[in-house]
């Protein structure tokens, strides 16, 4: 009898996410982003407690809440606070994106010391991006904490069953070069604990196979939760305008959007959401374990949204009957935004499955003549005990790998090829951020992303194993 009710309790005490992952359940999260103080918390919250209730009452799949953290506002209210006060109870069913922007490596600490003892126990740590009216002056002069860095201090304090941490990665890239220093990140990620991926959101579902099958490959079968967004006419514009940095609408897609919103708002509204079932159902066809879906503001939206995606996972018996559907429904348009259209594999929608994926030509740029005689000698002067003498050294720096005044007590340069990391606007040092444009060019400006050029020089040297190494200070 004391070993059922020791049974019983361990059970009951298990993380609700964590456990519908083991038995294969699909999950539905609706993505709520923490207001902004200039908004009455009482307000935000009666409009939102309905939204709880459908929730607490969904039985079709695992539900709950996907909370944001300064997705739209800078000044907003404290992420825990609201989620306490949202969440009231089961906070395991819940995820929590946690943003390093303007957060140190300490105050990040103690807010998922916080989590913890809240009972927050699903947290997905990100670096954080730029605001939608904030210049590319003021984010050079923030602070990020790192996802990487808050998942090294989650593996070392806390185990699976005290917090259960995933990750983000934006899948949406469309050169070699921004891909693959994407994906390498991610291998890091994983390395440091994170155990389910969430993916940024976008339309081109070639893409999302395309990360599960670069997993399979590399042997990480780790759960993938798929970020969609439900679309609005003013949430298009703002998007082919620049302001959501990371998302493409390619134009083949925003001309189908621009021709579903001639018909009248009902008709558009209806097109959106037979395309939120027919991405729910491919994504779980391709082996997704759930989605977090952005753009449901209140409770029946998302009774609605709970109702159309029940009926998308019994909709379709196979894969090929699901691609026939989704191929007739978009009239085949080219979902990548061209030029730009790389892909790591031939043969993506042949089957659902990898085995018989068949890798792509891949054609990663190489380095300049310059940026080789410069890698050679930044790595003589930098590598050994001569690199402690700063002082001397500090003008071949500036000159050899970019240092424009690195104050630093240590060195990341052997560990990112003799590139300075401190180059990039939001100085991570880890690797690239999900925002880069489709060119693979920083947000910020019209630059290589720094970390597509440690990628090609890392592939010219043969030194792709050390992408997916934290790094450590020399």
């Amino acid at each position: 009898m004391q070993k059922q009710q020791f049974e019983l309790n361990f059970n009951e005490n298990k993380n609700r996410f964590h456990k519908a992952l083991d038995n294969g359940e699909f999950s539905v999260f609706f993505e709520i982003n923490t207001p902004a103080r200039d908004c009455d918390l009482s307000t935000v919250l009666s409009r939102l407690k309905p939204c709880a209730s459908v929730l607490e009452k969904t039985k079709e799949f695992h539900a709950g809440f996907a909370i944001t953290d300064k997705r739209y506002y800078q000044d907003r209210y404290n992420i825990l606070n609201f989620a306490s006060e949202l969440c009231i109870e089961d906070r395991d069913k819940h995820i929590l994106f946690l943003s390093g922007k303007g957060i140190k490596q300490e105050e990040m600490k103690e807010t998922i010391n916080a989590c913890h003892s809240l009972r927050f126990t699903n947290i997905v740590p990100i670096s954080g991006g730029k605001l939608l009216d904030e210049s590319p002056h003021n984010i050079r002069k923030v602070c990020f904490t790192e996802s990487v860095d808050a998942l090294c201090h989650l593996k070392k304090k806390y185990s699976i069953d005290d917090i259960f941490p995933g990750c983000i990665v934006n899948p949406f890239k469309y050169t070699p070069a921004d891909l693959f220093a994407q994906y390498y990140k991610l291998i890091k990620k994983l390395n440091l604990g994170a155990n389910f991926i969430v993916t940024q959101a976008g339309w081109d579902l070639l893409k999302y196979q395309e990360m599960r099958w670069f997993l399979e490959r590399r042997e990480r079968y780790v759960p993938s939760l798929a970020r969609i967004l439900f679309l609005k006419p003013e949430l298009i514009e703002s998007i082919i305008s620049g302001h959501y940095s990371g998302i493409h609408i390619s134009p083949d897609f925003l001309s189908i959007l621009r021709k579903e919103s001639k018909f009248g708002y009902t008709q558009f509204m209806a097109a959106q959401w037979r395309r939120v079932q027919l991405y729910v159902a491919g994504l779980h066809f391709l082996g997704y374990s759930g989605v977090v879906v952005a753009g449901i503001e209140n409770a029946p939206e998302m009774t609605t949204a709970i109702s159309k995606i029940s009926e998308a996972l019994n909709e379709f018996t196979s894969f090929s009957d699901w691609k026939e559907a989704y191929l007739s429904y978009l009239a085949r348009s080219e979902m990548a935004p061209y030029p730009y259209r790389f892909y790591a594999f031939k043969n993506l929608f042949k089957d659902a499955y990898v085995d018989t994926a068949k890798e792509g030509s891949t054609i990663v740029p190489g380095c300049s003549k310059l940026e080789k005689i410069k890698y050679f000698t930044a790595k003589k002067l930098f590598s050994g005990p001569q690199q402690k003498n700063r002082k001397t050294l500090f003008p071949f720096k500036k000159i050899l790998v970019g240092c424009v005044g690195c104050k630093s007590n240590h060195c990341y340069l052997s560990s990112t090829h003799f590139v300075c990391p401190e180059l990039c606007p939001k100085k991570l040092h880890d690797g690239p951020c999900g925002e880069t444009k489709a060119d693979g060019s920083c947000e910020l400006s019209s630059k290589e992303c720094l970390y597509s050029k440690v990628f090609r020089i890392a592939n010219w040297q043969k030194k792709l194993d050390l992408l997916e190494e934290k790094y450590v200070p020399k």
